[in-house]
């Protein structure tokens, strides 16, 4: 039997969320039930949904005034983005309203939206960083300042790569002295065996000529 301090708060983990309550010390448990629609009072069996039960993080100064506001706040209507579970457990407990588990959700896929949207591989990383930052939150804390890292060390991150993947930039002295070309002496040297050659074939011809011209008249004087 599940035996929990009055006023601390107990949670119950389902695929997806968390389910939060307020223990009043004596096998029973308040917590704004979403089947119920409103804040009730329920034995521990009933709240764990045949789950694991475990203490939360989530605590105020003083467990008896966190289990006292609890009390007031049976019959209080159930509404998943101003009253969910969370919600009351923190008012109970006299900490910020807000439900984590909404910012985390609606950051992820915040985040995602932009890595898929955007055209700026920048903004795509920062996208995926608020993403990142916001899942590995761990539960029971706002996810804001995590998601907010994850996206500026993205960006930083993207920005870097690609300052550095792209060429070199001429610097000013460059660009006004650029380099001249230099001579082409190979090409000079490449004519100068060509001319060569040139030259070499006209010579080979001139012989054949003449070897042709002596041979139709030796053949005229002997005929």
């Amino acid at each position: 039997m599940w035996d929990f301090p009055a006023g601390v708060t107990l949670q119950v983990q389902y695929i997806g969320f968390i389910h939060y309550g307020i223990s009043n010390g004596y096998g029973g448990v308040i917590h704004n039930s979403k089947d119920k629609r409103e804040v009730v009072e329920e034995s521990l069996r009933e709240f764990s949904d045949g789950r694991e039960i475990q203490i939360s993080d989530i605590r105020g100064a003083c467990l008896i005034t966190a289990l006292d506001r609890a009390e007031r706040y049976i019959g209080v209507p159930y509404n998943l983005f101003r009253e969910n579970c969370e919600h009351f457990v923190r008012l109970a407990h006299s900490l910020e309203k807000e439900s984590t588990q909404i910012q985390k959700y609606l950051i992820t896929a915040g985040g995602i939206g932009i890595a898929i949207t955007a055209e700026d591989e920048r903004v795509q990383c920062a996208g995926v960083g608020a993403a990142l930052g916001a899942v590995l939150t761990k539960s029971g804390k706002s996810p804001i300042w995590s998601s907010l890292f994850g996206a500026a060390l993205g960006y930083g991150a993207a920005a870097l790569v690609d300052k550095y993947s792209q060429p070199k930039k001429p610097s000013h002295s460059e660009q006004l002295n650029p380099p001249q070309p230099q001579p082409v002496v190979q090409g000079v040297q490449t004519l100068r065996v060509e001319d060569e050659f040139y030259h070499s074939a006209l010579d080979v011809d001139e012989d054949e000529e003449k070897d042709t011209l002596y041979e139709w008249e030796r053949r005229r004087l002997y005929s």
